[in-house]
């Protein structure tokens, strides 16, 4: 069956619409509210994507289900516990699935990016292991924040809190040693110029390049500023925007 390429509004809204919403819902009212109004524009999402391109994503079904089980029980028992381990879930979920594929010799991010990178199986065996622990990490961040920081704070670290970077040379890695000092160089001119990002290491006074995963649309989101500025440039008609 041949699916339709959809606007990349649409595929922005399916994407970052939920999570904007739940951001917007707590900060107005609570997060009990935020998390019914999540659980609805999750499901809204899912259909919309449905109907317009006929596919939905296995990722994003995994995360749909756990949102609606975990939402569901943070509403009737209303304990805001569950809505907050949910990512700790997630991720953990994630780390499982790569690392059990390790063990039984399976390297699931090659089979999603083998079209983007040009590794040896050595090379995807390492990829996906250092995946596995960053979902593993950002599982135990997770915790640490919802257990330790205000509920507020931890919305805030759910909706904007992460940006991975790979390398774009796996070799690169093994140059870092604990405790250096890396420096970003000339993101807002990268990102602009759809470019690799610039790493300096400070410390050894050296470069390497990193990879970002972000859409061109999401770019766009983070060089405005956020969502709400690119909204008002849109919908003021600047000629900015409108090269977005």
């Amino acid at each position: 069956m041949d699916k339709t390429q959809p606007h990349p509004v649409f595929k922005l809204a399916t994407e970052l619409g939920p999570l904007i919403v739940f951001f917007v819902a707590n900060a107005k009212f609570n997060l009990f509210v935020a998390t019914g109004a999540f659980m609805v524009a999750i499901v809204a999402a899912m259909i919309a994507s449905y109907v317009v391109v006929r596919h939905v994503p296995m990722m994003a079904i995994v995360t749909a289900v756990i949102v609606l089980v975990f939402g569901t029980l943070t509403l009737v028992l209303h304990d805001e516990t569950f809505i907050k381990v949910k990512p700790t879930i997630i991720y953990g979920l994630f780390a499982a699935i790569l690392g059990g594929g390790l063990l039984f010799g399976r390297s699931f991010i090659a089979i999603l990016f083998n079209q983007m990178f040009n590794l040896t199986p050595k090379g995807w065996r390492i990829l996906t292991a250092r995946w596995a622990l960053f979902f593993l990490g950002m599982a135990i961040l997770n915790e640490i924040i919802w257990r330790t920081q205000s509920t507020d704070f931890w919305v805030s670290f759910k909706v904007f809190g992460v940006l991975p970077l790979t390398f774009v040379d796996p070799a690169d890695y093994d140059g870092i040693q604990l405790g250096d000092v890396l420096r970003l160089v000339g993101v807002r001119r990268a990102l602009a110029e759809g470019a690799q990002l610039a790493v300096e290491n400070v410390t050894r006074q050296r470069k390497f390049q990193v990879r970002h995963f972000m859409s061109p649309r999401q770019v766009q989101l983070l060089l405005r500023g956020g969502l709400i500025n690119w909204m008002k440039e849109r919908l003021s008609g600047s000629p900015e925007s409108r090269g977005a």
